[in-house]
């Protein structure tokens, strides 16, 4: 970096006024640790499943991706193959999408990140 030079007027860097909004995301492996605390086996077997219903959380909550893929995973969720799913886990599916609820209201408050720039 050049060093200024007496008599010379430098650019200011300024913060900017309007903040940029990135919206937090919990991780679905998240999820997934909280499920296998709450199911007697942890097979190989239960942790496909369980990472079944992490992927699941983690399509409705990328939206970044294909609308289509979001909302299948939604009717997943809110339909008969969380239902099965959770079954065979021996978990019960109320339990489950209170859990997936909860994540997804939690990863809604928005974070500021304000970016630095140097005006012209």
């Amino acid at each position: 970096m050049a060093k200024p030079v007496l008599g010379t007027v430098m650019k200011p860097v300024t913060v900017s006024k309007k903040p940029r909004r990135i919206p937090a995301r919990i991780p679905a492996r998240l999820l997934e640790q909280v499920l296998l605390r709450h199911t007697e086996d942890t097979s190989p077997e239960i942790r496909f499943f369980v990472a079944i219903i992490g992927q699941a959380f983690d399509d409705i909550q990328n939206r970044s991706i294909d609308p289509r893929i979001c909302q299948s995973a939604s009717a997943f969720v809110n339909g008969k193959g969380l239902d099965r799913v959770a079954q065979l886990v021996g978990l019960e599916p109320s339990f489950v999408r209170e859990l997936i609820a909860n994540g997804r209201s939690a990863s809604r408050p928005e974070t500021t990140v304000t970016s630095i720039g140097v005006l012209p």
